[in-house]
């Protein structure tokens, strides 16, 4: 779990570099992708916070016995959450001139990011219409457990 939020802080800490250099360019700039990269951002050292036994969390749960379901999870939203928001900014930089020197940065931590986590996870391909069949389960699970609540 250390090196899960380790890798997780150190993800965090590149794109930051990389929204920071951004800042100039993005003075005045609203757009939804910007908005899920601070949320994607936001959720980053709080959730390696947790995963990291060597940081005391007052009053938190201690994690439950680790499983290999439960370490493939974890590993997956520490390569996940990082690679989401680097895509989502390399995007909202696309429109700005000035910018393209950060989107080849970017665009080298998502092979980089893509590569480790090919390494970790054997992909398999799902045709679009069951991915959409998939997430419309999802979607209507979570509506009919709130409504039981």
């Amino acid at each position: 779990m250390t090196a899960l939020a380790d890798q997780l802080r150190q993800r965090t800490a590149a794109l930051s570099q990389v929204l920071t250099a951004a800042e100039p360019h993005l003075t005045g700039v609203d757009s939804p992708l910007l908005r899920g990269v601070q949320l994607h951002m936001a959720v980053c050292t709080p959730t390696a916070d947790a995963w990291d036994p060597r940081i005391v969390q007052p009053g938190a749960q201690p994690l439950p016995p680790m499983t290999h379901a439960r370490y493939a999870s974890m590993e997956m939203v520490a390569n996940r959450v990082p690679l989401r928001a680097a895509g989502m900014l390399q995007r909202a930089l696309a429109p700005i001139a000035a910018a393209q020197p950060l989107r080849v940065d970017l665009q080298k931590l998502i092979n980089d990011w893509c590569a480790q986590c090919e390494d970790s996870f054997e992909g398999a391909w799902l045709p679009v219409a069951r991915q959409v069949e998939q997430n419309i389960a999802t979607i209507l699970a979570a509506i009919d457990l709130a409504r039981t609540r």
